[in-house]
């Protein structure tokens, strides 16, 4: 008979390797919103309130990718490292991102500050290397097709992450 309940042990093999999405993301600010209403507030919270909703299209709009994804996991199954470059709000994504390939993939990676790569990361760069490149269109938007340039230069293997209709300006 197998133990219930608390006493019942997780085994590590039967791990199911998937990252956790953290619905707070979405949820947190949309309460808060919900909790700090103010009438003569009404417009700015009404439209933020509609870019919070949006979200759930671009979510979906994200699952479409899913064959694509699976061909790109497909390249990177046998690699034994991963470079995600991120810079301003897109460091903490890089971070996340390298933190999912450990958990997941259980392959080592790094999320790396941009601005920093010529510290040290640059030197790791060969043709043989995956670097992930966040490049949204922000204002960090230029320095960072400067930063993929210079991976390019050095024949980094490139995985460009860019805002929708942005991969022809980024991509060498």
């Amino acid at each position: 008979m197998e133990p219930q309940g608390k006493d019942k042990m997780e085994r590590p093999n039967n791990d199911k390797r998937r990252g956790c999405t953290h619905r707070h993301c979405l949820v947190v600010p949309y309460l808060h919103l919900l909790s700090s209403f103010d009438p003569w507030k009404y417009a700015l919270q009404w439209k933020i309130a509609m870019i919070v909703a949006s979200a759930v299209d671009k979510v979906r709009e994200v699952l479409e990718l899913d064959q694509e994804m699976k061909d790109l996991a497909n390249l990177l199954i046998a690699e034994q490292s991963l470079l995600v470059f991120g810079r301003g709000y897109n460091y903490a994504t890089a971070l996340e991102g390298a933190l999912k390939v450990k958990e997941v993939a259980l392959m080592h990676s790094e999320g790396i500050l941009a601005g920093e790569m010529k510290h040290g990361p640059l030197a790791l760069v060969d043709e043989n290397l995956p670097i992930v490149v966040i490049a949204t269109r922000d204002v960090c938007f230029s320095k960072q097709q400067s930063v993929i340039q210079q991976l390019h230069a050095r024949r980094g293997r490139l995985i460009v992450m860019c805002s929708e209709g942005d991969a022809a300006s980024v991509c060498p």
